[in-house]
């Protein structure tokens, strides 16, 4: 489900095993990233809109999240996540 059903002030999401989303239904613009298995960004896109399709070949899992104008991972960047890292926090700027 991603962040369908949510509002602008939902948490970042990580959907697994995912190489497609859809925006329909959406009421606002999300960042999307698609994350190869082996954790490099095959495609990254800001401000996604609703009622858009997008899907990337290869991608293992996609993370979302509100648009925001906070850093967020582009094409060919290496994504590692350690059990100790706040995955919250990094995708959307807070501490």
């Amino acid at each position: 489900m991603g962040l369908l059903g949510t509002d602008a002030q939902a948490e970042p999401v990580a959907l697994c095993r995912c190489s497609s989303i859809h925006t329909f239904g959406m009421t606002y613009a999300i960042d999307v990233a698609f994350v190869q298995q082996d954790g490099y960004v095959v495609l990254s896109q800001r401000a996604l809109g609703p009622g858009r399709l997008l899907s990337a070949a290869g991608a293992y899992y996609v993370l979302e999240r509100p648009a925001s104008a906070a850093l967020w991972p582009k094409e060919g960047m290496l994504i590692r996540v350690d059990e100790a890292d706040d995955v919250s926090e990094a995708l959307t700027g807070a501490k």
